[in-house]
C-alpha cells in the first residue's frame, strides 16, 4: 500500500473481508497518505450467490447505481451493496 500511494494519485481497495482487520494495519503501519486511500467493501451475501453461479463462460450485465451493485444472468438477478471506509485521519 505504501509503494501505491506513493506511485498514484488515487489508491483504491475493494475488499470481500471484513475491513476493520485492513484499516487497523494501515493505521498501524507508516503508510504514505493512508488517509486517501478509498476502500469498499463488497456484500459477503453478494459474493457467495456469484460464487455459486460461476462457469467457465458466462455472460451477465452489470449495473452500478450509487452503491449498488446489481448482476443480470439470462434467468436471475443478483443485488448487493458496496460500503464505503477510509482510514480516520
Amino acid at each position: 500500500m505504501h509503494r501505491a500511494t506513493k506511485a498514484a494519485p488515487r489508491v483504491v481497495v475493494y475488499s470481500h473481508k471484513d475491513v476493520a482487520a485492513l484499516l487497523a494495519g494501515l493505521a498501524a503501519d507508516a503508510v504514505h497518505r493512508a488517509h486517501e486511500i478509498e476502500i469498499y467493501a463488497l456484500e459477503p451475501q453478494f459474493l457467495g450467490a456469484l460464487a455459486a453461479r460461476l462457469v467457465r463462460r458466462m455472460s451477465f450485465d452489470l449495473a452500478v447505481n450509487e452503491r449498488s451493485l446489481y448482476l443480470t444472468f439470462d434467468d436471475a438477478t443478483l443485488n448487493g451493496s458496496v460500503t464505503a471506509h477510509r482510514l480516520q485521519a
